[in-house]
Parts: C-alpha cells; sequence; structure tokens
C-alpha cells in the first residue's frame, strides 16, 4: 500500500447495502475513482458476510484497488484480503501481524497522538484518525484540528482522516496533513454515486495532491530481458545443458523454468530429469554459458540508452534486477556499457532471495535515500509485480519475450500503470 492509496478510502455501509446492491455501487465507486475499500459489517457475522467481502475483493483486484476488512482478522487471512483496519477495542496489533504476516496491511483506528505513537511501534501500515467531524457511525468526539496535526507531524506513517467527511467540509482537512479522507455516507448515499465519486476524488486530489502525480525517487528494473536482450541465452540454459548431458528438454521446460531463479532451476532439472550432476555442478553450467553469452552477444533492448539517459538527467537512480549473480550481471553491465547508468544491481541468487519476498526490492534501497511509496518497480514477471505491489511499491508492467498471454494479461490486470516500451516509460520520467 501507499500513501497516496488513502486519497479516497471508501468504507461500505452495510446497513443499507448487501448483497447486489451493495456490489452494485461499489462498482460506481470503483469507477468514480476510489483509492481504497474497506468492508464494514457490524451487522452479520462471518459466514453471512463472506459472499459479500469476496465479491468485493474480486472487483477490487480489477480496478487495483487495495481491499481491507473492518475488524475480522480471520476473514481478511482467509479470503486474501490485502489486509484488515482494526479499532483501539479490536483484535491486537501484533497478533494480526503475526497472524496475516509481515507484508499485509494494517490500519488502525487513532483518536490522539498517544494511540497514534502506540500504533507505530507496533507495525501498523497507516493510521485512520477521527472522527474529524460529526457523522452517524462515528458518535464520538470529534478530533481537534491541532491533535491532528500534531499526529501527522510526529508520526511516519500515512494518515487518513474519518469521519463526518462530505464534500461540504473536505476542504477544511487542507494543510493538516493527511493523505486523504475516508468515507461512507458521502458516497453510498449519494443518489448518484459515480457522479459524488468523482466530485470527491477531484476535490481530495486537490487538497492532497493528485493520486499518481509527480517523477519516481528511484526505479528498480530488470537488467535481463527488459534493459538487456538477453531472452534467447536465458531459454537456452536448460536445453543446452539437457543436450550435453543426452537428454531431452520437454517442450514446456522453457515456459516452466521462466518463473524460477537459476537455483530453482537447477533443482527443478535436477529431480525431473535424472542428470548425473549435482545442483551446483548445474549452476556451474549455466554460468559458463551465460558469462559466454553476455561477453560475445549481449546488447542493450531499443530504447533503453535513452530511457538510462533520460532517468540520469531527471536524477532519477535506476537499480537493476537480476537472477544472476552480481558478478555475472555487472558483466551484462559492462559488456552492454549500461554500468555506469546504474545506481546498483540487486542479485536473487546473492541472497537467496525470489521474487516472492518483498526483502529482495527492500533491498535495493538500501544505498540511496528514497521514500519507498516514490519508488517505481518496473515489472516483467508477474510473482515480481504481485510482492512488490504489497511491499508498498509502485508497479509498472512492461511487456518481454518469453511472457505468454495470459502472464501478460495478469500483469496488465494487476499493475498499478502499464507501459508498452522503453520508449513509454522514458516519456513517464520525463
Amino acid at each position: 500500500m501507499k500513501a497516496e492509496d488513502l486519497r479516497l478510502y471508501a468504507i461500505t455501509d452495510c446497513a443499507h447495502y448487501t448483497g447486489q446492491a451493495l456490489i452494485d455501487r461499489t462498482k460506481a465507486l470503483l469507477e468514480g475513482g476510489i483509492t481504497m475499500l474497506q468492508f464494514r459489517d457490524k451487522t452479520r457475522g462471518r459466514e453471512a458476510a463472506r459472499p459479500d467481502a469476496e465479491a468485493l475483493l474480486a472487483l477490487c483486484r480489477a480496478y487495483r484497488v487495495p481491499f481491507v476488512i473492518n475488524d475480522d482478522v480471520e476473514l481478511a487471512r482467509e479470503i486474501g484480503a490485502d489486509g484488515v483496519h482494526l479499532g483501539q477495542d479490536d483484535a491486537a496489533l501484533r497478533l494480526a501481524r503475526m497472524k496475516l504476516g509481515p507484508d499485509k496491511v494494517i490500519g488502525i483506528s487513532a483518536h490522539n497522538l498517544a494511540e497514534a505513537q502506540e500504533a507505530q511501534a507496533g507495525g501498523a501500515t497507516y493510521l485512520g484518525c477521527g472522527a474529524v467531524f460529526p457523522s452517524q457511525s462515528k458518535d464520538a468526539a470529534c478530533l481537534a484540528p491541532g491533535v491532528l496535526k500534531e499526529i501527522t507531524d510526529t508520526i511516519d506513517l500515512p494518515v487518513v482522516a474519518i469521519g463526518g467527511i462530505t464534500g461540504d467540509n473536505l476542504d477544511q482537512l487542507a494543510g493538516l496533513g493527511c493523505d486523504g479522507a475516508a468515507v461512507i455516507s458521502a458516497l453510498y448515499g449519494a443518489g448518484d454515486p459515480l457522479a459524488a465519486t468523482k466530485a470527491l476524488r477531484a476535490q481530495a486530489e486537490a487538497i492532497f495532491g493528485p493520486y499518481g502525480a509527480g517523477k519516481p525517487q528511484a526505479l528498480i528494473i530488470p537488467l535481463d530481458r527488459v534493459l538487456c536482450d538477453t531472452h534467447a541465452a536465458w531459454a537456452a540454459l536448460a536445453e543446452t545443458y539437457l543436450t550435453g548431458v543426452g537428454k531431452a528438454a520437454g517442450p514446456d521446460l522453457a515456459a516452466i523454468l521462466r518463473q524460477r531463479t537459476l537455483a530453482a532451476s537447477a533443482a527443478y532439472i535436477k529431480h525431473n530429469y535424472s542428470v548425473p550432476d549435482g545442483i551446483s555442478q548445474i549452476l556451474y553450467e549455466f554460468d559458463y554459458d551465460l558469462e559466454d553469452y553476455y561477453r560475445r552477444q549481449a546488447r542493450l533492448q531499443p530504447g533503453a540508452q535513452a530511457f538510462l539517459d533520460q532517468c540520469r538527467t531527471a536524477g532519477i537512480p535506476v537499480i537493476a534486477l537480476s537472477d544472476a549473480s552480481s558478478d555475472l550481471a555487472g558483466l551484462l553491465a559492462d559488456c552492454t556499457g549500461c554500468a555506469d547508468a546504474l545506481a546498483g544491481i540487486i542479485s536473487t541468487a546473492d541472497g537467496h532471495l525470489d521474487r516472492t519476498e518483498p526483502a529482495l526490492y527492500r533491498q535495493a534501497l538500501a544505498d540511496i535515500e528514497a521514500d519507498p511509496n516514490q519508488v517505481w518497480v518496473v515489472e516483467d514477471h508477474i510473482d515480481g509485480l504481485r510482492t512488490a505491489h504489497r511491499a508498498g511499491f509502485t508497479t509498472l508492467a512492461i511487456p518481454a519475450e518469453g511472457q505468454d498471454d495470459h502472464e501478460w494479461s495478469r500483469l496488465q490486470a494487476e499493475a498499478d500503470q502499464v507501459v508498452e516500451s522503453l520508449a513509454a516509460l522514458k516519456d513517464l520520467v520525463k
């Protein structure tokens, strides 16, 4: 989740809408531009509410909007929601984090600075602060503007204001340091929910800042296949090795191994083809073939040099991601002439990480000063894109050789943005 996901944060009105009526109204809100959705049902039990929660999760996936569930950690875990929002009297934050894992969103309600500080210390993802105005759903005393400003000045977490917010009073939140507004009645109770959402989205962006505006502070992008034309070498690694030991590769082997690191590919071959060598020897053969290709044939992809030049002009550091060892990746960067344009290289091979682990992407920021919320991760790999998105980075899908139509469709559906080429990416960082 990014701080800007809080710009226009909708909370379901399950007291008045359930079933298809809730789905239809929420779809209108998504069409209108809500940036996050919380499923809040205080009347029905878990099993009765589950069908609506699952349907809303599918809708939010289609619109690439984060989806969290109020209070119910178990329901969030069971259906695969992006996280939960907990009040001060709900399940303990640390217990929720233990059950959901390190990458899920956990929002916490905070009514004063002490509660906000406790939530930050406990590992919350964001704060919901209010009630900022009187409302039907929040009958607690209003949070004074000065207290809200004290929280946003003191706490490093993103903050969404909540409680009684409408188009008539939203402007009063200007200058208080919030990242967005959480709304129930002004959206779900509107006569025309689509028009109401569009109007509130425009108003929220004017107050809190445009969604997705500005340039990134840094970029993480694959070195192989995206920046460099190396697909042929990677696709041939397994078949070349198997031919050398007298084995025939299966017709779908290259597609299977595309989703795996080199070590995982070597293990797959060892366990599925009964080869005589151990995994270490297979990896040695892979490295030998890659080094030979990098030295003799590797080239930058069309548009890569112009893209890197533009990033340098704009002062945007570029970190390259590779499934080869850092030594081999460095050799590739040297041989293709892009080494000087890169702020760093991270390798799945060196850290024994793969693209399902957010630590891989966070590692890229170790040597540069950048707000993770302002870092773009460009991915041609569905696992990598999903992981970067869970880690809070802005994700951009890009086509690359070796993708099938199904993977490209999934990338386009789940990315924050889609770029069709490096030339298009260059235009975004101008």
